[in-house]
């Protein structure tokens, strides 16, 4: 009971909203780094596992690529892309929507030059 409680209590103290985007499913789950408190949708969980991509691997891209902004479905978010490996993280409002593998420059480009 108490390693429970204060497993609630850092979750808090990292995500005052409880640790989950506002509207968000209880299937999405906090991963912890050391300077960004990530979440992923189910949808991000599921394309990850299913195309081989770890939660380590998105926090360090995350961590160590520089993000950009893209107009995509209606909507300003935020990506990460690692070409030496090509995977590309979406992410909207701090939460990881999607991950892509084999993502080319010109995807990343393309996405980069799209205006409402």
């Amino acid at each position: 009971m108490r390693k429970l409680l204060l497993s609630s209590l850092l979750v808090l103290a990292l995500c005052p909203a409880g640790g989950f985007a506002a509207g968000a499913s209880t299937a999405e789950r906090p991963a912890a780094q050391a300077k960004t408190h990530l979440r992923f949708t189910k949808h991000a969980l599921a394309r990850m596992q299913g195309r081989g991509v770890t939660e380590e691997q998105v926090r360090k891209i995350v961590a160590t690529e520089a993000p950009f902004q893209y107009f995509h479905q209606g909507r300003w978010k935020t990506g990460y892309y690692e070409p030496k490996t090509s995977v590309f993280v979406a992410t909207n409002e701090g939460v990881i929507i999607t991950v892509i593998t084999g993502a080319t420059p010109k995807y990343i480009g393309d996405l980069k030059r799209k205006r409402p």
